[in-house]
């Protein structure tokens, strides 16, 4: 299939919305507003061709789980570090070599079919 440049920008404005499931859609982006989705607990964006996330994703402070296994990235936002609630990040069969500095798997993080070389002290 055709690679499907991203979900699009409307998806922020459901601020009510708790789960999103936008796996297997070989998206290759995903719009900053996403961040504007402030109840989302879960995002499944595992199994796509995301080279890049935006570091609005740090807003959404009440997620729980992330899937964003089998994908394109090489690195995550720093922002993600802020999560406080983020019980499990899947990052697996990524090209993510290095977590952010203040990241800190405080939950279930996966990450087999990584190359990371270097996580923060």
């Amino acid at each position: 299939g055709t690679p499907t440049p991203g979900a699009p920008a409307t998806i922020g404005g459901l601020v009510n919305l708790e789960q999103l499931y936008l796996s297997n859609n070989m998206l290759t982006s995903v719009p900053a507003e996403l961040g504007q989705c402030v109840s989302l607990e879960t995002l499944w964006l595992n199994n796509n061709q995301i080279t890049s996330l935006p570091t609005e994703l740090g807003n959404i402070v009440g997620l729980e789980t992330l899937h964003l296994e089998h994908n394109q990235l090489t690195t995550l936002p720093v922002e993600l570090a802020e999560l406080a609630f983020l019980e499990q990040l899947d990052i697996c069969n990524n090209n993510i070599t290095e977590l952010p500095a203040d990241f800190e798997a405080g939950g279930k993080l996966e990450a087999q079919g990584c190359s990371i070389v270097r996580v923060p002290a």
